[in-house]
């Protein structure tokens, strides 16, 4: 329950960051590596929140997929918003996060690691 909620707050925080309005998004922008990191990070964070334990590989693929398809949402979104071009290294990045987290989750899945953490 804890996890769901915090994975929702997360999910709305990505979003208001990424479709803030032009002079806040302006202050707040990172560049270069610190910016693909952050859109690795946050991914592999909401990912990592989005799994569960008890999945099947297929519904952890489907959850990825979807997960997938709210970056690029939100990057198709910035496009049309502010007008500038579509970031691919973006969507890549976020795709990344997403994909290193289904790595960790399912190599502790094999490992019979119990996730424990309170969330």
């Amino acid at each position: 329950m804890l996890r769901t909620f915090a994975r929702n707050v997360f999910l709305a925080a990505i979003a208001a960051l990424s479709l803030l309005p032009q002079p806040w998004k302006g202050r707040l922008a990172t560049v270069g590596l610190l910016h693909d990191c952050a859109h690795i990070g946050a991914f592999f964070a909401l990912a990592a929140l989005t799994f569960k334990q008890r999945w099947t590989s297929r519904q952890s693929f489907l959850a990825s997929g979807f997960l997938f398809l709210f970056g690029v949402s939100l990057e198709m979104l910035q496009t049309r918003i502010y007008h500038n071009q579509l970031e691919v290294f973006d969507i890549l990045d976020d795709l990344a996060g997403i994909a290193l987290a289904a790595l960790v989750f399912n190599a502790l899945k094999r490992k019979g690691a119990r996730f424990s953490a309170p969330l």
